[in-house]
């Protein structure tokens, strides 16, 4: 699977995208972009990717995120959904 087919089945919203994660036990740290929980999924997946606001990328790809992600992961870095951290 593709890491966009991979970013667009986490969810249609960013709590979705959270429940998500969280049922597969995926945790991450907040402004870390290679240890954030998205990229952890990606790499669940074979896909090592940075994610920022708006997209993840490899040496080799470059892939947009979903809105639905894309607002996880700005809401994940501001400290929503605690639950889903991991402390260094």
């Amino acid at each position: 699977m593709t890491p966009a087919e991979l970013l667009t089945r986490l969810g249609t919203t960013a709590d979705e995208v959270a429940a998500t994660l969280r049922d597969l036990g995926i945790r991450g740290q907040r402004f870390d972009g290679c240890d954030c929980p998205v990229a952890r999924y990606l790499a669940d997946h074979g896909h090592e990717m940075a994610v920022g606001s708006v997209s993840a990328k490899s040496q080799w790809e470059r892939v947009l995120l979903p809105h639905p992600v894309a607002h996880f992961a700005m809401a994940f870095d501001q400290g929503a959904y605690p639950e889903l951290e991991v402390t260094p």
